[in-house]
């Protein structure tokens, strides 16, 4: 009996003491704390000092604490709030660039019960870029990694270096000066496996004149993984055979199709001169389809002659053909494919593009397609017949050596190549195509001399390229961006003066001007650049229907560049 008893006392002492541990009881404990923390707790680039959180049940008063020590403590309290005031403005100055601590004490009615908060954190934006991906230190990286960070606060651009080399880096010498990004990322292309490479931003800021310059950046790195070599296949449309293996240019496929139908991710074909009338698909494979010799040619007729739409990215690249008598030269839906030095002429559609892509068109020639060019996209440092904005871009006549009979060399004065006859001759005029490319493109499989500068079209960086003498390269057109008003500003009343700010930089030379257009008319200008470029737009200008707004850099070559539009608009009266 006695130990019966003794069983039962334990019994009930476990049945008093259980509800102290139970799940409910550990969850209405926890109702009496903060939660919820805004900025959420390891919250980085923090600019707004606006700390919020959830009351705890019971609490009537708040106290609130908030530093640099990881621990706050008596000399971090900076308030105590009443219960409505479930959120506190730290009004000192944020520092730049550092860690906050903060917690919040919730406070009972009898002003000695206090229930002691969980110990946030967050992280002010930098002056400089952070928040590197990938990881400073990083293993592991995919070749086809694209460069992001946290911009800098204030920053408006962001100069990007990058190499192999830490030191050259760390100096920009080198040519690791890879350009200005207006945003935050950079596409290196397919970079080398197995390598450590270095890069570092330097952030470009703008805010008031004359507190303007260029804010260095810390050195990161990081490794690709190994990868074994992918597949060359090789396509010859007047001796190979599909039967073949593809795997030598003495087996080579007669079809380009064949070829991407059999290549793996990193794979590259490579395609012998010739017309190819059978249309290409990418199949959603990142490879490289490129001309091996002097660019081959695609005419499909009343098809399209390629199409990406199955989520193709950067490293699906196709590169150095001529696209031409085709319905549509290009088709894109949903891809954001790389096309490079490519001719693409007498169709129909140059290309077309659906969807969010985010593609790139570079160094491309677009003439002679008879209802359009470019549709749903825009190229950089491009020949476009049709005026199309974008880096670099012209409509100039390529100066094609004879379009009727399908040469499409550039003409040059100081030699091309004749291939009728397999001979290089002179002309008496020079193409503007010619060392007209993205200046940071591969040149070096042109033949010597050159300018330094990749030709644009499909013969563009090949041993097809045509000549130019050293010191004959293009000149390079300004960039510039609207820094004020912001993209789709909505004005309450409609303002007597706006304030157009915009940002510009020529990196062979220097801006000499900076005009402002509405709805593609001008309404003024900037000849004077040393406070900034900017103009006051007044006599209550903006209408019912809003505005789109541009400003022109006009550079000492007379060169020009177009910004992207920005709306603004008022909003309606009510």
């Amino acid at each position: 009996m006695e130990s019966k008893r003794i069983f039962a006392m334990v019994v009930a002492i476990v049945a008093l003491i259980l509800p102290v541990w139970s799940p409910a009881a550990r969850s209405a404990a926890a109702e009496l704390k903060a939660t919820n923390p805004k900025p959420a707790d390891g919250a980085t680039g923090v600019t707004l000092p606006l700390l919020q959180w959830t009351p705890g049940a019971r609490a009537i008063w708040h106290d609130v604490y908030i530093g640099t020590n990881p621990q706050p403590g008596p000399a971090e309290l900076v308030g105590r709030q009443i219960a409505a005031m479930s959120m506190y403005y730290y009004m000192a100055a944020l520092t730049p660039g550092t860690t906050y601590y903060w917690r919040i004490d919730e406070v009972e009615p009898d002003k000695t019960t206090i229930h002691t908060g969980d110990v946030w954190s967050f992280t002010t934006l930098a002056l400089t870029a952070s928040d590197p991906s990938p990881a400073d230190g990083a293993t592991g990286v995919a070749p086809s990694v694209k460069l992001t960070w946290l911009p800098g606060s204030n920053a408006v651009a962001h100069d990007v270096y990058f190499g192999i080399e830490e030191t050259l880096v760390a100096q920009g010498t080198g040519e690791t000066f890879k350009g200005k990004q207006v945003a935050p990322q950079y596409d290196p292309g397919t970079l080398l496996s197995g390598t450590t490479y270095y890069w570092r931003i330097d952030e470009v800021v703008v805010s008031r004149p004359p507190a303007s310059g260029v804010i260095r950046g810390s050195v990161w790195s990081f490794t690709t993984r190994e990868v074994p070599p992918a597949p060359v296949y090789h396509v010859d449309g007047r001796q190979g055979s599909d039967d073949n293996d593809g795997l030598t240019p003495e087996t080579a496929f007669a079809t380009i199709q064949k070829g991407i139908d059999s290549a793996i991710n990193g794979s590259t074909v490579l395609v012998c001169p010739g017309v190819y009338h059978q249309p290409i698909n990418f199949l959603g494979k990142a490879i490289t389809v490129r001309s091996a010799e002097h660019p081959a040619v695609l005419a499909v007729g009343a098809e399209f002659a390629v199409s990406f739409y199955e989520g193709e990215g950067r490293t699906s690249v196709l590169e150095n053909f001529v696209i031409r008598d085709s319905f549509l030269g290009i088709f894109i839906v949903q891809s954001s494919p790389t096309l490079r030095n490519l001719t693409v002429v007498r169709n129909k559609y140059g290309l077309e593009a659906y969807g969010q892509t985010e593609l790139d068109v570079v160094n491309c020639i677009f003439w002679y397609n008879t209802a359009d060019d470019l549709v749903g996209c825009r190229a950089r440092y491009s020949c476009v017949q049709r005026p199309s904005e974008g880096l670099g871009n012209f409509s100039s006549d390529p100066l094609f050596v004879d379009p009727n009979a399908k040469d499409f060399h550039l003409r040059s004065e100081r030699g091309r190549y004749w291939p009728r006859f397999d001979v290089w001759v002179l002309d008496r005029v020079t193409s503007p195509c010619i060392n007209a490319g993205d200046p940071q493109a591969d040149y070096s499989n042109e033949p010597k001399p050159n300018g330094g500068r990749v030709n644009l079209g499909a013969y563009g960086g090949t041993a097809y390229a045509s000549l130019s003498e050293p010191g004959q390269a293009q000149n390079q057109p300004p960039t510039i961006v609207i820094t004020a008003p912001e993209d789709g500003t909505t004005f309450t009343s409609s303002p007597k003066t706006i304030r157009i700010e915009a940002q510009a930089w020529d990196v062979d030379g220097s801006v000499l001007k900076v005009e402002f257009l509405a709805d593609g008319d001008k309404i003024g200008e900037d000849t004077n650049g040393s406070d900034g470029w900017a103009m006051d737009w007044t006599g209550n200008p903006l209408g019912m229907g809003g505005v789109n707004l541009r400003a022109r850099a006009i550079d000492d070559d007379g060169a020009s560049t177009d910004s992207l539009s920005i709306h603004i608009r008022r909003r309606a009266m009510r």
